[in-house]
């Protein structure tokens, strides 16, 4: 297999990224992200196979053993710097929830903030739920063959390689003026949910339980990629369970001894036909996250989950378990 080429418009040394709050009295609150280029990268792969390879090697990686494999092949993805912009914020020195708030809508291209229920928050990295995001640059976009494209919230933008940078330009508050433009085809993320004969369970299961500060997450997903061959995609399916803690009322990761038991079956349509395939893991591990992943094979019209099971533990909550 072919190593990841990493292209960006301006190659720069290692810097430091420092975003503060505006507000006076939260100035010191900052991020710092080592990054080896600027935002204006992406990812090339030779062939839709090469991304199908690479996308199966990298779910079969641990979080630090895909943090690690950047590292040495000296690129960063979407996904890593969003999860070490996340990482780096101490969310101790904000005064309110008010300043939290401001801070997350300030760097939304790199946090999501979610309202629960209940009406509280929880601050996520950006795509969380997207193991896709480890596959394109810092600047969300990646190449296939000849091929640029540009993640959205709701879609993918494509164009001719040789339209990248104009492609670039194009952001979440005006991709709307490129939908008729000749150069660009939208694609909109893929959210069919066709059913087998057998059970379906969606694409997501959630399960939280929470005691007092502390919250343990766990989540089923599985993830359709953008049609590359013949309108057909490839599929991520896997299960991760999560630490929080709330201060000032908003829910964020932290670090705790976790547990993860799973077993879950993913049904798959190509063409006309269905197929299921069974995976399972059981580990204990210290961190933020700990999570299990997979790829199917090639590339498939639909996915789905048959039956389902994510058993999260932390020492601080009772279990959150997915069971259906």
């Amino acid at each position: 297999m072919k190593k990841i080429i990493f292209i960006s418009f301006i190659i720069a040394l290692v810097g430091v990224l420092s975003i503060s709050c505006e507000k006076e009295d939260n100035k010191d609150v900052q991020v710092k992200v080592d990054k080896p280029y600027t935002n204006e990268s992406y990812i090339i792969y030779e062939s839709n196979e090469e991304f199908m390879n690479k996308l199966v090697e990298i779910a079969n990686m641990t979080h630090e053993e895909r943090k690690n494999y950047e590292i040495a092949n000296g690129y960063m993805s979407f996904g890593r710097y969003c999860d070490e912009f996340y990482e780096n914020i101490d969310f101790e020195k904000f005064d309110t929830q008010e300043d939290i708030i401001r801070f997350v809508d300030n760097n939304k291209m790199y946090l999501e903030l979610i309202k629960e229920e209940n009406g509280e928050f929880t601050v996520e990295a950006k795509y969380y739920d997207k193991f896709t995001r480890y596959m394109y640059g810092i600047n969300k976009t990646f190449v296939i063959k000849d091929i640029a494209y540009k993640v959205f919230d709701e879609c993918f933008i494509a164009c001719n390689i040789a339209d990248v940078s104009e492609l670039s330009n194009i952001t979440e508050k005006n991709y709307n003026n490129f939908i008729d433009n000749k150069k660009f085809v939208t694609i909109k993320s893929n959210s069919i949910m066709t059913k087998d004969v057998a059970v379906n369970n969606g694409k997501e299961k959630t399960a939280i339980s929470t005691t007092g500060n502390n919250r343990t997450k766990s989540m089923a997903i599985i993830e359709l990629g953008p049609p590359l061959l013949n309108y057909q995609a490839t599929c991520y399916a896997g299960a991760k369970v999560r630490p929080l803690k709330r201060t000032l009322g908003i829910w964020f990761q932290c670090y705790r001894t976790i547990e993860l038991r799973t077993n879950f079956d993913v049904h798959y349509k190509v063409g006309n036909n269905w197929y299921s395939q069974g995976f399972g893991k059981n580990e204990v591990k210290y961190g933020s996250v700990l999570e299990f992943s997979i790829t199917i094979p090639g590339f498939v019209d639909d996915a789905h989950f048959g039956p389902v099971y994510v058993y999260g533990d932390t020492p601080d909550t009772h279990p959150a378990i997915i069971n259906y």
